[in-house]
Order: C-alpha cells, then structure tokens, then sequence
C-alpha cells in the first residue's frame, strides 16, 4: 500500500506509471525514481510535505 491506502493498482490507473514501477518503488527495489513520475505520484496523492512519501537513511558510513 501506499500513503492514503491508495493501492499500486489504483496509483498505475491514476497515474499511468507502469505497475511493476510502482511496486519496485514500494518495495525498496529501486535506488533511484524519474522526476515525472515523482510529481505525478506527488499530485495524485496531493501530498505537500516529502516526509509523507519517503525518508532518507544513512548507509552507515
């Protein structure tokens, strides 16, 4: 699921973004995400504040 229990199904249609894009974002398979896809998930999800869609963790190092 993503914010606002809005399924990666229902995020593909609203958003037109691949389905498996979508569920690689979702599961941490994917290191990095295009710009238009990022505003597209952004304003279908009417999020205004980043830390609602992601965190940024330190490797460690």
């Amino acid at each position: 699921m993503t914010p606002d229990n809005v399924s990666v199904t229902q995020l593909h249609i609203k958003t037109g973004i691949r389905h498996d894009t979508l569920s690689a974002l979702t599961n941490n398979r994917r290191q990095r995400i295009q710009l238009d896809h990022l505003d597209k998930i952004v304003n279908t999800l009417n999020i205004k504040d980043m830390n609602e869609l992601f965190r940024i963790e330190e490797d460690g190092q």
